[in-house]
C-alpha cells in the first residue's frame, strides 16, 4: 500500500468539498437503483438548495461557478 499525501491547495480543497457535499446529501432522500447487479442511489436535488446549504451567495456569478466545479 502507498501513502498518498494531500499537499496541494486543490487537493485539500476537494477532499473539502467532497466532505461537505457527502454531509449535503446524507439526509436527502434517495432511490434505489439496480444495474448489473450493482446498487445504485439516485440523490437528485435543485442546485439552489446546496448554495443555501453552503451558506454562499445565489446570485454570485463566481459562487455559482463554483459550486458547479464542485459537483
Amino acid at each position: 500500500m502507498t501513502d498518498k499525501k494531500i499537499d496541494s491547495f486543490n487537493d485539500k480543497e476537494l477532499l473539502f468539498n467532497v466532505f461537505r457535499f457527502l454531509s449535503f446529501i446524507q439526509d436527502r432522500e434517495a432511490s434505489k437503483q439496480l444495474l448489473d447487479d450493482q446498487v445504485y442511489y439516485l440523490v437528485t436535488f435543485p442546485v439552489i438548495d446546496f448554495t443555501r446549504y453552503l451558506g454562499l451567495n445565489e446570485r454570485s456569478h463566481y459562487q455559482r461557478n463554483k459550486i458547479l466545479e464542485i459537483l
